[in-house]
């Protein structure tokens, strides 16, 4: 049984994600095709932008678009703004039993300290390896341009852009579609919105990259 707080770090967490993992484990989890996996690696695209599962209980078995979130492993989530390595790339079914499973003791204190978003993180299901795969957008081959106006910001790296304020500010490329295919669930229907951006930051190409830029550092 989990305790209000611990509940709140995990969803927390969950959410966070912008997106990206570290390891899992390895035995055997219900993808809900009515099989289980064992263990497998989870392909990367780029070794500096993507990480992968291996050992245990498989929390990351996926079979289609739109399932995977990222999630820390433990009872409290993380402090500050987590990287690549400190999440877990798992089924969002899978997201109670990766809690139960890596929390040894939900009844005990967390740090007193603030989460925050990393909007470049985000995960994604290998549909060849079946496994959900975290990535760092900063890096990922998916993030290219060769000049500003190839660029624009954005909240988070989920499927629908309105209502994930949260999730923190990014920059992608205009085209959005190529990201959109990894991480939304069929022909999902996003509401129509019209996003608010501070006024002191920009979308800019930087090295190749989309990046935030901000007027007044």
């Amino acid at each position: 049984m989990t305790t209000p707080g611990k509940t709140i770090a995990l969803l927390t967490a969950a959410l966070i994600a912008a997106c990206g993992g570290s390891s899992v484990v390895d035995n055997s989890f219900d993808d809900g095709t009515g099989g289980s996996t064992t263990s497998s690696s989870s392909s990367s695209t780029s070794s500096s932008s993507s990480s992968s599962s291996t050992g245990g209980p498989n929390f990351g078995s996926c079979s289609e678009p739109g399932v995977c979130v990222l999630h820390a492993p433990g009872c409290c989530g993380v402090c500050g703004k987590p990287t690549l390595g400190q999440l877990d790339a798992i089924n969002q079914s899978a997201t109670q039993a990766h809690y139960d499973a890596t929390c040894d003791d939900p009844a005990g204190p967390c740090p007193g300290c603030a989460s925050q978003p990393n909007p470049d993180l985000f995960a994604y299901c290998d549909l060849d390896k079946k496994q959900c795969v975290g990535a760092d957008f900063a890096t990922h081959p998916l993030n290219t341009c060769k000049q500003p106006s190839d660029c624009t910001l954005r909240y988070g790296l989920s499927c629908c852009e309105c209502g994930s304020e949260g999730l923190g500010l990014t920059a992608v490329p205009v085209d959005y579609s190529p990201v959109a295919e990894l991480v939304c669930a069929g022909d999902v229907g996003c509401l129509e919105c019209q996003p608010t951006y501070p006024q002191d930051v920009m979308a800019d190409c930087v090295g190749g990259k989309c990046v935030v830029a901000y007027l007044n550092p």
